[in-house]
């Protein structure tokens, strides 16, 4: 297996047997990856990079582009490993956006088994640096508020990772070629025999070795079947995040909270989308109009979030046929079980947001409530459910 390290991503690093490592230094010079080198760079099986060890270069100074390159190989079968870090370069598929925020509290989000036990072999090394915003990415490992901060993609018949900081880089890496690559990348095997140079001549064809046609055509086709089965897992791997995802209704706060309330009162026919400064309206049958403010804290929700409503509707254009909503998630940290806690002063709604409420006659709902209603939903209770959350919303 050949490796190719770009700007001495890692130093001490002990090669493996059959394993081939080598070096080059690019930098960036309009989103693309150059380096000043003669080798043929699609030769190589894993590239290793760290993103914030690339910085912006002068075209003439960097030799040619070596990014199409990589993404060549990696699309045949090979492997690009990438350190993420604060910067995002244009030639990386899949709309890779750092979203800042580090941290080293996070949890293990992919079940795949080498992937799995590689994060969890490390999970008290990671000391991430940046977040990712959602894409086609897989997911491998979350930061605490729901965002990845390790993630896979599938490119061609290859893979492209991208990983946290790690305390012991060279370890990771080893074991990363060791055993994950070996799982998910198999024809990469480090006791592949050294192939020629030399391009076979033309007139071999005349000369078969028995057997040979069949086999490549049932290789065709076992092909065909496992890029269907693995299309398939794919489907199945994002219906089960999407599921995964929408249990934020219980310990989310902030911008992603939003999104997965909007993402559940869709599913309960409950069409409410942002429109600012609103966190999420929706136009009723009778042609007035719902605005809902979601709040996630670690405490009761506050008078502030119901004030803050308030002042949405009095900006309204009729303000007299809004009405409001306030869904929240409160004492986030705590089990659902324990909302709000024994020893606490004060209920899920704090008396002066109840007192400003009932005064509007607005809706007050936590998402616990909002919980039950998707369960009873995907339980196959639609109707009932879609009914009970237009009753509490007041859209009914």
């Amino acid at each position: 297996m050949r490796i190719l390290r770009v700007n001495s991503v890692v130093d001490d690093i002990q090669p493996a047997s059959g394993e081939v490592w080598s070096s080059v230094f690019a930098g960036k010079w309009k989103g693309h990856l150059v380096g000043e080198t003669s080798e043929n760079i699609i030769d190589y099986d894993v590239y290793v990079i760290d993103l914030d060890r690339i910085t912006d270069t002068a075209q003439g100074a960097s030799g040619r582009s070596i990014s199409a390159e990589i993404l060549e190989r990696v699309s045949a079968g090979g492997c690009l490993i990438c350190f993420a870090g604060t910067k995002a370069l244009g030639w990386l598929p899949g709309s890779f956006l750092p979203r800042g925020g580090g941290g080293n509290r996070t949890k293990i989000e992919n079940q795949d088994p080498a992937l799995a036990a590689f994060f969890e072999r490390f999970k008290d090394d990671i000391t991430y640096k940046t977040q990712f915003e959602p894409a086609s990415w897989t997911r491998l490992v979350l930061a605490m508020n729901g965002y990845p901060v390790a993630a896979s993609q599938s490119y061609g018949a290859g893979l492209i990772f991208f990983l946290p900081e790690l305390r012991n880089r060279a370890s990771a890496l080893r074991a990363m070629l060791d055993s994950v690559i070996p799982a998910k990348l198999p024809s990469l095997r480090a006791d592949q025999p050294e192939a020629m140079d030399e391009a076979a001549p033309e007139w071999l064809d005349q000369y078969p070795v028995a057997g040979g046609r069949k086999l490549e055509s049932e290789i065709a086709s076992t092909q065909k079947e496992i890029a269907a089965l693995l299309a398939r897992v794919d489907d199945l791997e994002k219906r089960r995040r999407d599921l995964i995802e929408l249990q934020g209704l219980l310990w989310y706060e902030g911008r992603p909270l939003e999104l997965v309330v909007e993402k559940t009162l869709k599913l309960l026919g409950i069409e409410a989308a942002p429109r600012q400064p609103i966190d999420l309206a929706c136009t009723l049958d009778d042609g007035g109009e719902l605005y809902i403010e979601v709040e996630g804290t670690v405490g009761p929700i506050q008078l502030r979030k119901g004030q803050q409503l308030l002042s949405y509707i009095a900006g309204a254009d009729d303000p007299a046929i809004v009405r409001g909503a306030i869904i929240g998630n409160p004492f986030r940290k705590e089990s659902p079980k324990n909302r709000p806690p024994a020893n606490s002063q004060a209920g899920l709604f704090s008396d002066p947001l109840k007192r400003l409420a009932d005064q509007q006659k607005w809706k007050l709902v936590d998402t616990l409530k909002v919980f039950g209603w998707l369960k009873e939903h995907l339980t196959g209770k639609e109707e009932q459910a879609s009914e009970r959350a237009r009753k509490a919303l007041g859209i009914e």
